[in-house]
């Protein structure tokens, strides 16, 4: 359809804040909500390994949860790559200040590539081509890990649709810290 993007990055010392507006100019009526990536990230095949926080998202306690050997993300073989940490309080996650991060990061040395989307219901999470490409540090590689972070919303003409999210890098422990600290830094309202 028709439509335009905006994107806004600001760069700050320990973290990355993008800003995003969408606009639909179809002038087709909403038919209902359906799922939206908010947004789609590729990562190189070395960051080998996907870790979220698997508990009910309050930033009280942290229980990491690690994904290895992640397969290829269309679920085309019948795997499910959803990861959901909180299925059954996805409420939980309209709430602002909500647990919704997730990092890619390289198993050997511990270092990593986090994101940070207040108001996502979802992860869809896998590789691809990792069996033939291996954990390449090339950003060239057809071999990349990706992450969707979903969310149900309806998309209307002529209105615009924003969201934000936030990256870092370090170990686990400080990407998790960093999103800690800004944690208030927009509430994604989705709809």
């Amino acid at each position: 359809t028709p439509s335009y993007m905006e994107n806004w990055y600001t760069v700050y010392s320990d973290r990355v804040v993008v800003k995003n507006r969408f606009y639909d100019y179809s002038g087709y009526a909403a038919t209902g909500t359906c799922n939206q990536e908010v947004p789609a990230m590729y990562f190189i095949g070395w960051l080998n390994s996907f870790v979220y926080d698997g508990n009910s998202g309050d930033w009280n306690s942290v229980n990491y949860v690690h994904k290895n050997n992640l397969p290829f993300w269309s679920g085309g073989s019948g795997d499910s790559n959803v990861f959901d940490p909180n299925y059954a309080i996805t409420t939980r996650f309209a709430v602002s200040g909500s647990e919704t991060w997730g990092a890619w990061y390289n198993a050997a040395s511990g270092f990593g590539m986090g994101f940070y989307i207040p108001g996502v219901k979802r992860f869809i999470s896998g590789r691809n081509q990792y069996n033939i490409y291996g954990d390449t540090t090339s950003a060239f590689s057809a071999g990349c890990n990706y992450t969707a972070a979903g969310t149900d919303a309806t998309l209307v003409s002529f209105k615009a649709y924003n969201y934000s999210y936030m990256l870092t890098s370090g170990t686990v422990q400080q990407i998790r810290q960093t999103f800690y600290n800004y944690r208030g830094f927009v509430t994604n309202s989705f709809s």
